[in-house]
């Protein structure tokens, strides 16, 4: 059963006049104030993915203190084991990431063989459903970076899919800017509370919140676990939206108090 998903109703209706008409029931239901989870992953579907993924953060500016707001149509087994196995360390997509402002359209042979840690990430998703897919990166007037990720079961793609995919960017790319700016909205207008406050901290979130308390920076995290400041910056994120925290003094005070992480 998808996770219910409601972006409004807001104050300001979007037309749907010059909406492409596939998503003109998407932003209805969202002027609305529905349940907008059946639709998007009717979108998702119509353009050939079975999988549907959004992640942002508002903070416009790296290195800042921010929260991640969150939604997918995976399952609970694939969203439990990316949040718990820390997978966004080592997932190809999110490295590649910053280095383009163009669709990544991907399968099995575009990152196997990488590293090692890639290969095992391959597999681990791919044993979930996920083995293919489109990344599109999105941002904003404001400087806020999100992610949208449409996903399948195919492992490769063959030259009838690779002309599907490369005949829908365009309109899967629009559908990314729409979802953003009616999601953002929504969390801006304290309609969409982020999915992940409440939710247990990971054993890689609860290692930096540890640290954190200790007084290490974020680029002494990085130094330790051998992984990049943008990604511990992801999981300092990831850990204020869980506990409702402000910052990483308020998150490390929260975390000692209900005894998530002793000094």
């Amino acid at each position: 059963m998808l996770q219910p998903l409601r972006l409004g109703p807001t104050k300001a209706l979007r037309s749907l006049r010059f909406v492409p008409l596939r998503m003109r029931p998407f932003i209805a239901a969202a002027n609305r104030g529905d349940d907008v989870a059946p639709l998007v992953d009717a979108i998702a579907r119509s353009f050939g993915f079975d999988g549907f993924m959004y992640g942002v953060s508002l903070s416009p500016r790296p290195n800042t203190e921010s929260r991640t707001y969150f939604y997918s149509t995976w399952t609970p087994a694939l969203a439990r084991l990316y949040a718990e196995r820390s997978l966004i360390e080592v997932d190809p997509r999110i490295e590649d990431l910053p280095n383009s402002m163009l669709p990544i359209v991907w399968d099995q042979s575009t990152y196997r063989g990488r590293s090692p840690e890639v290969d095992r990430f391959l597999e681990l998703v791919g044993d979930q459903g996920l083995r293919s897919g489109i990344v599109i990166p999105v941002r904003d007037m404001h400087g806020r970076t999100a992610i949208l990720s449409l996903s399948c079961a195919v492992a490769l793609h063959d030259e009838v899919r690779e002309a599907m995919i490369a005949d829908a960017e365009g309109d899967i790319a629009l559908f990314a800017y729409y979802f953003h700016d009616l999601y953002v909205n929504a969390v801006l207008s304290e309609i969409l509370p982020s999915d992940l406050y409440g939710e247990r901290l990971t054993a890689r979130e609860r290692e930096c919140l540890a640290m954190a308390a200790r007084g290490l920076s974020g680029e002494d995290i990085a130094i330790k676990l051998s992984i990049s400041l943008r990604t511990i910056q992801h999981h300092f994120d990831s850990i204020r939206s869980k506990l409702g925290a402000a910052n990483r003094l308020e998150a490390a005070a929260i975390g000692l108090e209900m005894g998530i992480i002793s000094r």
